[in-house]
């Protein structure tokens, strides 16, 4: 395939690297921040406006910086949701409002959704998924 047929390069992604998720949000009427969410269990409520605008075919931003090698972001999505689930590998799920997180900056450390116990092994993290109140 010709590289005029190929389109627009959106964004540059080094070897290993993929896309996980984008999120939607509004900068009017206050800070938008988006949650996101590694395999590991840690969660971030970041701001947006402390990340830098990119041009097309940019590399991007750390968003999060991860302190174990087998740990990666798995899931994004908006902080405007009144209620987010986090959806665990063995059919777990938890619910969290995610204003009760701190607003962090790009730089800071994710906080453990949930504890594990002694001699278990932390579970697996899918997804997050924003909810609907009734």
């Amino acid at each position: 395939m010709g590289r005029a047929a190929q389109g627009s390069m959106l964004l540059r992604l080094l070897p290993g690297e993929s896309v996980v998720g984008a999120a939607a949000v509004s900068t009017a009427g206050g800070a938008a921040a988006v949650l996101l969410a590694s395999r590991r269990g840690l969660l971030k409520r970041l701001a947006v406006d402390g990340l830098r605008s990119c041009q097309r075919g940019d590399l991007g931003q750390i968003g999060f910086r991860f302190h174990q090698r087998d740990d990666a972001l798995v899931s994004v999505c908006t902080a405007a949701a009144p209620l987010v689930a986090g959806l665990f590998g063995e059919q777990r799920s938890v619910r969290l409002n995610p204003a009760d997180l701190p607003l962090a900056s790009a730089d800071a450390a994710g906080q453990p959704l949930i504890e594990s116990g002694q001699g278990r092994p932390e579970p697996a993290l899918t997804a997050l998924i924003p909810l609907l109140r009734p």
